[in-house]
């Protein structure tokens, strides 16, 4: 009885939407002051909690707001502004609050959804093969972690990076998939991330443009860039990697000037990425997209427009994206993966069969044989997807991982059949086609877990959710 009554309760707060709106605001003044009371002299703390007072005020009204401030903040969560600790309370960061707090929002203030089983599975699933790679880590990785990052482990912070703060920015695929079921939000989301990725192109290119020396050293601007986003140059590709096949899509329905604007500086920004891999996907993911969509008779056009483009594009992207090309050296090919990294972990797997079915935990290859004794070169993955996988969560995990990556990849493509919206419809077959590109992608680095650089990714998964979750809402209200 006892058990009821607290169920009850809890039902009553959720429905009386002033009820949480009061609980809500009361957790936000009540870490504002606690804040304000540990800075008594830094301005800069009372000007955010303000902020963050105000924000969570406007979150109470639209919780869309929230997740559109979370989207767009994400590629930028690594800058100081965004993570630096407050108060100097370990987790306590603008970014990992804006998280909690948008949660929350849409917790207090959306009707949520059930989810299909097949995604429960996957979303749940995903959390839990993570945590429990992470948990199983900790043992190994006090003595790497202070190599790697050249300061001293703490388990508190070790949590809170590696296992906590990606968890955050996996909420959004979450909230996208459970809480999104109408045309209008999906469209709103889509908005969000093209906003996002619209912001993170000025900023590359203004750091390019006015503030990297030698333009023609990919390293050297790669530097540049990492020095403020905290991001290698690979890793900003990825954001574009995932969202491209969905601008293409969205464009060719919708043309204004803030997605021409978009698509342009995207464009620019994979170039002055130097990223091989991105350049190979994105050419890809545009014509996998087209025969997809059913477009397949631009396709000789679109090699046309590729092949004339070629000779308009600056010599050290072209020499960037044909290095090793006609080399019968492979590690010259792969940068010195097959040699010095590949080779070494494949070996040592296939001696340790039971350590590549079950694998060992989150960022593994610090604790293998070739990584103590210096057969591979000091990296913190492996440059593979598939083998990172099996490294850290073993041939179990990586079933899991290609299973779901694979299945959703047939039901997006199953339910644009039909779909009567043409714009989802084709935002349907971009969703597939990032996944697909992200999976080929996967042979030179990326992983599957949640993690900053394929945040991304991870919201594009919970827009094709939400669209075969409308998809599937439409057709039994018929």
């Amino acid at each position: 009885m006892r058990g009821q009554n607290i169920m009850l309760s809890v039902n009553s707060i959720r429905k009386n939407k002033y009820a949480a709106g009061v609980l809500m605001f009361s957790f936000v003044v009540f870490l504002g002051l606690f804040i304000a009371y540990m800075n008594t002299i830094d301005i800069s703390v009372t000007v955010a909690v303000v902020a963050g007072t105000i924000l969570a005020l406007y979150l109470t009204r639209n919780p869309l707001f929230g997740l559109a401030l979370l989207i767009i903040f994400i590629p930028f969560s690594s800058i100081d502004v965004l993570n630096g600790t407050i108060a100097g309370i370990p987790g306590l960061k603008m970014f990992n609050l804006l998280a909690v707090a948008v949660l929350m929002g849409f917790i207090a203030f959306k009707d949520a959804f059930r989810l299909p089983a097949d995604q429960k599975v996957f979303l749940s699933g995903t959390i839990i093969l993570f945590a429990a790679a992470v948990i199983r880590s900790i043992s190994y990785m006090k003595t790497a972690h202070n190599y790697l990052y050249e300061e001293d482990f703490s388990f508190l912070s070790y949590v809170q990076s590696h296992l906590i703060r990606p968890l955050l920015i996996f909420i959004p695929v979450v909230l996208i998939a459970k809480y999104i079921r109408s045309e209008v939000e999906i469209k709103k989301v889509l908005n969000y991330l093209f906003t996002a990725t619209l912001f993170l192109s000025v900023l590359v290119i203004i750091l390019y443009l006015f503030f990297t020396p030698n333009k023609a050293d990919f390293q050297l601007v790669r530097t540049g860039f990492g020095k403020v986003l905290h991001l290698h140059g690979n890793n900003i590709a990825d954001f574009y990697i995932a969202v491209f096949p969905l601008l293409l899509a969205y464009l060719l329905s919708k043309r204004n000037v803030f997605l021409i604007a978009t698509a342009v500086l995207s464009i620019a920004t994979i170039g002055i990425l130097y990223s091989r891999t991105a350049y190979l996907t994105v050419i890809l993911s545009v014509l996998l997209f087209f025969l997809l969509s059913g477009r397949k008779r631009f396709i000789p056009v679109l090699v046309l427009i590729l092949a004339a483009g070629f000779f308009m594009i600056p010599s050290t992207v072209k020499d960037r994206a044909f290095t090793g090309v006609g080399d019968n050296d492979m590690n010259y090919v792969t940068a010195g993966r097959t040699d010095d990294i590949w080779t070494p972990l494949i070996e040592e797997s296939l001696a340790n069969p039971v350590k590549t079915v079950t694998g060992s935990g989150r960022y593994a290859i610090v604790d293998t044989e070739a990584f103590k004794t210096n057969r591979i070169i000091r990296v913190g993955h492996a440059h593979n997807i598939y083998l990172d996988t099996i490294l850290d969560t073993g041939i179990i995990g990586l079933a899991f991982f290609l299973f779901f990556f694979l299945r959703f990849i047939y039901l997006f493509l199953k339910h644009r059949r039909v779909i009567q919206d043409k714009v989802l419809r084709d935002v349907l077959s971009a969703v597939a086609v990032s996944v697909i590109a992200y999976l080929v992608s996967g042979m030179t680095g990326r992983v599957f877990f949640p993690a900053l650089p394929n945040s991304f990714l991870w919201v594009v998964f919970g827009l094709g959710m939400a669209i075969i979750n409308l998809n599937n809402k439409n057709v039994r209200k018929e």
